[in-house]
């Protein structure tokens, strides 16, 4: 069964949308000319979209595709310590995860990635401003300690509509610094 966008999840991607926060992924301004780490919801509604897009991101870097892939219930998300998501010390581990992979892999980028809708966020009650306050608290935690980690945040939305599953998903680079910003401004943080 596949959840829909709730209606105030639906408000909230057009506020963010029309404020500049999430915006068209541009694989060029990726700059992972070694391929990247991504960490992404293991959602089996979504999965193979979502892991298709990353390898053609990838593969516009560079002549493969080299996508390093850490996948569990909830994403992003589970990067942050205060992730009412994780089920114990997530965060701890994958951050352990990531530092042996930097070097074993040569790649200093990590795609952080939450997704609309997301049933681990709906059943704790977790709208889409909350998914993207943990995902960047996650993306503020993992890089504590990890020297040349570089981590860009991703959200993939499935609106109503379209394709042969009822929605029609995209991808979207989540600005950090607009989103700061905007979650001060409306007292989210």
């Amino acid at each position: 069964m596949q959840l829909q966008l709730t209606p105030e999840d639906q408000e909230i991607i057009t506020d963010l949308r029309g404020h500049g926060i999430l915006e068209e992924v541009d694989a060029h301004k990726i700059k992972a000319p070694n391929g990247f780490m991504a960490f992404l919801c293991s959602d089996c509604d979504h999965i193979r979209d979502k892991f298709e897009f990353l390898c053609k991101i990838c593969a516009d870097q560079r002549d493969a595709e080299r996508v390093h892939l850490f996948a569990l219930h909830s994403g992003g998300m589970l990067l942050s310590p205060s992730s009412p998501t994780k089920k114990g010390n997530e965060h701890e581990l994958f951050k352990l995860h990531i530092a042996d992979a930097m070097p074993m892999k040569n790649v200093d980028l990590l795609i952080s990635k939450c997704h609309a809708p997301c049933g681990a966020a709906y059943a704790q009650g977790l709208n889409f401003h909350d998914l993207l306050r943990h995902t960047f608290e996650g993306k503020k935690y993992i890089k504590e300690g990890l020297a040349g980690l570089r981590v860009a945040v991703f959200t993939q939305i499935c609106y109503p509509g379209e394709d042969a599953n009822g929605s029609k998903r995209r991808t979207y680079a989540v600005q950090g610094k607009k989103w700061w910003e905007y979650a001060e401004q409306k007292n989210i943080i």
